[in-house]
């Protein structure tokens, strides 16, 4: 066991929660909140952008939008936050925010840019997520290692959040026996067939929510 809290009574009223987490985000093709940080702190990631045909050599997340200034800004002062929370108080006064800030929200995503980036995080979100049990919330990650590691040493993961274990290749389905030994979800990447609705309808999730489903094992992405 990491010895992290596995649940946390959050009676804390923050008045302005903002100011505890520096911002989430609003994507246009979300149907919901999204907290991300810069797709350049991505561990797992940064290695796999120097290969040839990895999925992150063709990252969205490094270029439009996300390197505006005011994105980037946005990216860092988000994990600065974070980490403060961390230093502070064990990340308690983090979890006390966004739990105000998802309030009754129904879904909610994790890291449409960048990724975890460490154990501490993961059982953060963890914990998070054990109280707004109500609110589906995604997480895709490249950090596989880190994730089995966190589950091995017995750590359980909420029912409510659904991790999906990402691709690191065009045209891989993604590491679907790892994601079953582990009890999480995958997600893979193809040019031609791909699960995801969104190229069909403007680049907008619609009324999907397969990314959110823990009934739907696998959902694939065309190249973008």
């Amino acid at each position: 066991m990491l010895g992290f809290s596995q649940s946390v009574q959050t009676f804390i009223i923050i008045l302005n929660p903002i100011e505890i987490v520096g911002s989430v985000g609003n994507s246009s093709k979300m149907p919901c909140k999204t907290w991300g940080i810069s797709a350049n702190r991505c561990k797992t990631g940064g290695k796999l952008a120097k290969i040839k045909n990895s999925i992150c050599s063709a990252c969205y997340a490094l270029r439009g939008n996300y390197q505006f200034a005011s994105v980037k800004s946005s990216h860092e002062v988000r994990l600065q936050k974070f980490n403060e929370s961390v230093e502070k108080d064990g990340g308690q006064s983090w979890i006390a925010a966004m739990k105000q800030i998802i309030r009754d929200d129904k879904y909610f995503r994790f890291f449409d840019s960048g990724d975890l980036q460490s154990e501490k995080m993961l059982d953060i979100i963890c914990q998070l997520a054990r109280e707004v049990p109500t609110c589906k919330i995604w997480l895709p990650t490249k950090e596989l290692q880190l994730v089995s590691k966190y589950i091995y040493k017995g750590n359980k993961i909420p029912k409510n959040l659904i991790i999906r274990l990402s691709a690191f290749k065009f045209e891989d389905a993604g590491p679907v026996s790892m994601a079953k030994k582990l009890k999480v979800h995958v997600s893979g990447a193809s040019k031609t067939v791909f699960t995801c609705v969104a190229p069909n309808q403007d680049n907008n999730c619609g009324s999907c929510r397969k990314c959110w489903d823990k009934r739907v094992m696998s959902v694939v992405y065309k190249r973008h």
